[in-house]
């Protein structure tokens, strides 16, 4: 039986939820916000079947240690505009659906509730555009992978390093042919209930109901890029480094605690990996793009697969590890630690208010204040 339930290495991931076959694993929040799972003890028949499937129990895949490192940057501005970095995945995205026929599974903001869905259409595409800093609901999206491979569909799952481990985990040893995985350099996911906190007061602010909520709209440019949302046919924008949740989030004040030590770091568990190529205007000056660039790491044969056939080669340009890691070091280690994190869950649940909690318990790490003072010099103060 399952003994991490209450485990701070428990990343949520969902592949026990997913593979228990008599449905005796449920799960519950904690105070937090986070989800952790349940064993129903009078349904469980101790098959061992969610301890085989954990992320966290087994490595489910090794990496070749072989990676390849890219900068990259969507050819049609329109497109490279409304991502989030430099489109990489809204580029291998659109080609896996019209040119491989296939579906897609990625993270979605439905009305303000963060989940993962699963998408056929290029129209769909937009779900799954911008950034999302909260841990995405997986749901029952594992079975519904494993449906779609066993048809033979093409499938491309994109997902944070655990989710992608959890999907592993789930299906087990057998290898798909059919299955892509995209992954995320990752600074780790924030609490749902905190973010729907932040909604809501919002919501209270403005007098309505918050729409069209994006973490990284380039309104003020990809360095220094902003928050927007919509409320009452109103378009709003304000700086990622002035808007409180995101202060928050940069302090790692409200992560699950499985961020702290993140297991995934390095593994290279993922086909390709995709990020923001911070720095790249000091690194690789000649492919530098103010609407911004995309780091794509390609760590396995499939991944090599899908940069080939959809002809990133030709679009991208070979970089060095060291360009990558050195202005985005999450790709190989963790956050930090907030100490002030107890309080503030413990506060946060007596219901105080938000905004007045998180610049109360808000210490930013050294990497922010570095950072920082890098972004300032590099854009001008444009970017806290």
């Amino acid at each position: 039986m399952l003994d991490l339930i209450k485990s701070d290495n428990c990343t949520g991931c969902m592949a026990c939820y997913n593979i228990c076959p008599k449905l005796a694993i449920s799960m519950k929040n904690e105070m937090d916000g986070f989800l952790f799972p349940q064993i129903n003890s009078s349904l469980c028949i101790e098959c061992g079947a969610c301890e085989k499937a954990c992320p966290v129990y087994h490595s489910h895949i090794q990496g070749s240690g072989k990676s390849k490192y890219y900068a990259f940057t969507h050819p049609v501005y329109e497109k490279l505009v409304s991502s989030a970095s430099g489109g990489a995945f809204s580029f291998i995205a659109e080609l896996f659906i019209t040119k491989r026929k296939g579906v897609v599974y990625g993270c979605a903001l439905d009305n303000n509730f963060c989940h993962h869905v699963r998408i056929t259409t290029i129209v769909e595409l937009e779900k799954l555009k911008d950034s999302k800093y909260i841990q995405s609901y997986i749901g029952d999206i594992y079975k519904n992978v494993k449906e779609d491979l066993t048809k033979g569909l093409q499938v491309l799952f994109s997902g944070t390093p655990c989710q992608i481990s959890g999907l592993l985990g789930f299906l087990g040893k057998k290898h798909y042919e059919n299955l892509f995985t995209i992954d995320l350099i990752c600074h780790g996911v924030a609490s749902p209930l905190v973010w729907q906190k932040y909604v809501d007061t919002l919501s209270k602010h403005f007098n309505g109901e918050i729409e069209n909520f994006h973490f990284k709209d380039k309104f003020t440019g990809w360095g220094g890029y902003s928050i927007s949302f919509e409320c009452n046919h109103e378009k709003y924008h304000e700086r990622a480094g002035d808007n409180i949740y995101m202060q928050g989030y940069g302090a790692a004040l409200f992560h699950r605690l499985s961020c702290y030590d993140c297991q995934m770091k390095g593994a290279n568990l993922s086909d390709i990996t995709l990020g923001d190529f911070w720095g790249v205007e000091i690194t690789n000056p000649d492919v530098f793009n103010e609407k911004g660039v995309s780091a794509i790491i390609v760590n396995t044969p499939q991944g090599e697969n899908i940069f080939e056939d959809f002809g990133l080669q030709k679009l991208s340009k070979l970089v060095l590890k060291k360009d990558v890691v050195d202005y985005n070091p999450f790709y190989v280690r963790s956050v930090e630690y907030n100490k002030n994190r107890t309080k503030f869950v413990r506060h946060f649940n007596q219901n105080k208010e938000l905004e007045g909690l998180i610049i109360k318990y808000l210490k930013r790490p050294l990497w922010i204040r570095i950072k920082t003072v890098i972004y300032n010099l590099i854009y001008g103060g444009k970017n806290d």
